[in-house]
């Protein structure tokens, strides 16, 4: 189901599950780009993994989701309505 086709309850409870994932560890998003590329990144919220970091990880829109890129170590936002996929491994 598309992001946009989701209730506002539903849509919530997405945000509040991806937000969960990404504190526990690092998850693998693909989403469109405003240009309409993909884009692979591998990002998390994990304060233990986030080196210092550069870019703007505090701005506030509902829309979006700020997460860190670890492979770039800078701030990435994300429109959750462009998600594609989402990977990650479940831990014991």
């Amino acid at each position: 189901m598309k992001f946009a086709e989701m209730s506002v309850d539903e849509q919530n409870t997405f945000k509040e599950w991806l937000g969960g994932l990404l504190r526990d560890g690092i998850v693998t998003i693909t989403f469109t780009k405003r240009d309409e590329s993909e884009r692979v990144i591998r990002a998390t919220l994990n304060e233990n993994m986030i080196a210092e970091t550069s870019g703007l990880g505090n701005r506030v829109n509902t829309n979006v989701i700020s997460v860190t890129d670890v492979e770039l170590g800078e701030w990435r936002s994300i429109r959750y309505d462009s998600i594609k996929e989402i990977r990650f491994d479940l831990k014991n």
